[in-house]
């Protein structure tokens, strides 16, 4: 994954997930005369995928959210694969993105197409 704009880290979500990209349709459409892909509220669309792929984390026993944080200029965020309470994870996976949905997007993907 070399593209991490918005745009594209869906596409790839379309891929890997799509029961997860028709929620993120679904919550965007579902709020009145917006649109996800026309919309100027930015922070309106980051949260509604940050959201999505934090309930679809929730959804799976074996992956969860650590930690986000900013490095230089990219947001980064890691996706912890294990059982829960196990302190010592059997993989991690960072994702790095323009904005925190991004990041969280980025790294959902790279576990899944590791479970795959």
């Amino acid at each position: 994954m070399t593209d991490t704009t918005t745009p594209a880290l869906l596409g790839e979500l379309l891929e890997v997930d799509p029961e997860t990209m028709t929620a993120i349709n679904f919550y965007s459409k579902g709020l009145q005369g917006f649109d996800i892909d026309t919309n100027p509220n930015k922070l309106v669309k980051e949260d509604i995928i940050q959201g999505c792929i934090q309930r679809a984390i929730a959804a799976r026993p074996d992956h969860w959210i650590i930690s986000q944080w900013m490095s230089q200029d990219k947001w980064q965020a890691m996706i912890r694969r294990g059982p829960r309470g196990y302190t010592d994870p059997e993989y991690m996976h960072i994702g790095e993105g323009d904005t925190p949905a991004d990041a969280i997007l980025a790294a959902y993907i790279e576990a899944v197409r590791a479970r795959q």
